[in-house]
């Protein structure tokens, strides 16, 4: 059946609708959500950011980890289908980690605004992410209603400990010391988790930057931000050997960098400016 199914949804594939459901994916990607997360943590509210970090976070350390262990081959790969965008098919197929990142990131969402717009819109774009996955031919149905229920989980896990945010930095150490024996995705994932909580305690101790300003004033920081993610990330590729030790200190630098050096600059050269 799921192979049925897979197979209808290619057979219906046209230009303009693969073009959308392309378009579905990339919003469900950790490079798009970071951004947005980065803009929220930089220009609206730090807390609803790091709240929002800590729930994809969590839920991709989850995901790599069962992705490592379950080692489901991804329908394309057995002949079942062609994939369209197969780069963003990386590793095994259970579960579906955009769909899982999606749940996570939108269901956190909903527990931030407590609006039934906000749970009908989330609701809705999880939808679309699990359908988009199928429809590239990139998991079966199953991995994608994995991706929704670990997704869930990962939200409540989230949840209970931001009502408990002083054991965050050490879950966060913990999780991060363990994830070495594990996967390079769970590693890089679990740094990211470490680098971004970490980061955010600095912050609130020696810069507690101002969010606001006029939006010239933000257009700065936005562009600043966004240039120093690109350096430390593509930049540190060229210059370290790809292991899981450095694989894990780009992220978490790239997660310091969101957090806390990037906000160091805000204050220091660009509040005079405003």
């Amino acid at each position: 059946m799921e192979a049925e199914i897979l197979q209808y949804l290619e057979s219906i594939r046209n230009p303009f609708l693969t073009t959308i459901m392309e378009t579905i994916t990339i919003c469900a990607e950790s490079a798009f959500l970071l951004a947005i997360i980065s803009i929220i943590y930089w220009c609206l509210n730090k807390d609803i950011a790091i709240k929002l970090a800590s729930a994809i976070l969590i839920n991709a350390v989850l995901t790599a980890t069962i992705k490592g262990i379950v080692k489901k081959p991804r329908p394309f790969e057995l002949g079942i289908v062609k994939p369209l965008r197969v780069e963003t098919a990386i590793g095994y197929a259970f579960p579906s980690g955009h769909t899982s990142t999606a749940t996570a990131f939108w269901g956190s969402a909903v527990t931030v605004f407590k609006n039934n717009s906000m749970l009908i819109f989330s609701i809705i774009i999880v939808i679309l992410t699990g359908i988009s996955r199928l429809y590239l031919g990139v998991h079966w149905p199953t991995d994608v209603l994995a991706g929704v229920f670990l997704g869930i989980i990962s939200v409540f896990i989230s949840d209970l400990v931001w009502k408990n945010k002083k054991y965050l930095l050490e879950g966060s150490i913990i999780i991060l010391v363990i994830s070495v024996f594990f996967s390079t995705h769970v590693a890089s994932a679990a740094a990211a988790l470490f680098g971004i909580v970490y980061g955010r305690n600095l912050e609130m101790k020696y810069v507690n930057f101002v969010i606001a300003g006029n939006y010239k004033y933000q257009i700065k920081k936005v562009i600043i931000g966004m240039a120093g993610i690109a350096i430390i990330y593509f930049g540190l590729d060229k210059v370290m050997v790809d292991t899981t030790i450095t694989v894990m200190i780009k992220y978490a630098l790239v997660m310091l960098w969101i957090t806390f050096f990037a906000p160091y600059l805000f204050k220091k050269y660009l509040v005079a400016s405003q």
